[in-house]
């Protein structure tokens, strides 16, 4: 009986193991993550500063995994955009006397107009900085695993560019409002 317990105990410690995830880091663009990966650097009085990040899986090469960062910063300055647009407009709204105009504004429907300027101001998006590390993922008792990045990407907009954008998606939805569109 005895024999049999300690058979059942192995093969229930072995099925937990085999479903278990390890992690190995192999390899990184630098000793340790920099600062700005844990802790957004502050806009400065030129630029705007966003951090990408992206979790690639099975990638052989860091340049994809790079430009998913850059796709996360992408999304980053969009969201921030179609945040301050609507504030903007409401204000735009109010200044010109009708301020029961702008409060209900459907940012939502401004998304694609939103990404799509912002991929047009990309080319003036820099990355100022890059880390990246490289794990080897193994799940349970398997032989084979499969790489994955981590990439951060710090990147500075600058504020002219982002301002400029800001202020013709803030006249389009003021106009919108206006004509109760």
């Amino acid at each position: 009986m005895k024999g049999r317990i300690g058979v059942l105990a192995v093969l229930v410690c072995a099925a937990a193991l085999a479903g278990c995830t390890y992690e190995k880091r192999l390899e990184s663009s630098h000793p340790g993550p920099p600062i700005w990966v844990v802790q957004t650097p502050e806009d400065t009085q030129e630029s705007k500063v966003f951090v990408g990040m992206s979790l690639a899986d099975n990638i052989l090469d860091e340049k994809n995994a790079r430009n998913r960062a850059m796709e996360d910063v992408r999304d980053q300055i969009a969201s921030s955009l179609q945040t301050d647009m609507v504030r903007e407009a409401i204000d735009i709204v109010e200044q010109r006397g009708a301020p029961h105009l702008g409060k209900d504004v459907d940012n939502a429907a401004y998304t694609a107009e939103v990404k799509s300027r912002v991929d047009q101001a990309m080319p003036g998006v820099k990355q100022d900085a890059h880390y990246w590390e490289k794990w080897k993922v193994k799940q349970g008792f398997g032989l084979f695993g499969y790489t994955k990045y981590k990439y951060y990407v710090k990147a500075v907009m600058p504020k002219a560019i982002y301002e400029r954008l800001l202020k013709a998606l803030a006249e389009n939805v003021a106009a919108d409002l206006e004509r109760g569109a």
